[in-house]
Order: C-alpha cells, then sequence, then structure tokens
C-alpha cells in the first residue's frame, strides 16, 4: 500500500479541521508524489495526505472540566437550535406545498 493510502487510512478516525481540508485540496492541486512525512504538529493545517498527530495545545482535554461541560452544552443547544429551524423550514415547505396544490386544483 502507498504511503498516501496508508496516511489516509491512519487519519480516516483522527480530529482533523477544515484547515485541514484545505491544506489536503491544496496538496492535490501540488501533488509531489508518494513520499509523505508525518505533518508538523506546530502547524495549524496538515494535509490529510500526511499522518495528523494532535497537538497537545489543541486539545480541549487540557481544559477546566467546567469549561468542557460549557462547550458540550452549547454544541447540544446548537444542534436543537439547528434541528427545529430545519423541521419549522420542512413544515413551511410541506405547508406551501399543500396550499398553491389546492390553489391550482
Amino acid at each position: 500500500m502507498s504511503q498516501v493510502a496508508s496516511n489516509l487510512k491512519l487519519n480516516e478516525r483522527r480530529l482533523t479541521t477544515p484547515f485541514d481540508i484545505h491544506a489536503t485540496l491544496t496538496d492535490i492541486l501540488r501533488f509531489g508524489g508518494d513520499e509523505r512525512k508525518p505533518g508538523k504538529v506546530t502547524s495549524r493545517a496538515i494535509s490529510l495526505f500526511d499522518e495528523v498527530r494532535l497537538a497537545v495545545n489543541y486539545c480541549i482535554l487540557q481544559y477546566h472540566p467546567d469549561t468542557v461541560l460549557l462547550l458540550v452544552i452549547a454544541i447540544y443547544v446548537c444542534n436543537v437550535v439547528a434541528i427545529d429551524v430545519l423541521l419549522s423550514l420542512l413544515f413551511c415547505v410541506w405547508f406551501s406545498l399543500r396550499f398553491w396544490g389546492e390553489v391550482i386544483a
């Protein structure tokens, strides 16, 4: 298996960011072959073609437990709001289609 393929498999379940996706897309444009090295943990973005390693300063576990709890609650609330907005939008679409179907018929 090529080094790129093995790195992609290795990175499959690792924590990545949109910056890493950007670095990967940039790497596709400038692809230089199969010779790869581990990504620098000091870099903001690491191509997924390289081995992604988590820098300690980006690890959420280093923060106070209250901060982590607040982050989890914030993510949960955002997801609930997003689902509520999506359901409202779907209801509006359904209602509009039903209304205009009766008007046309």
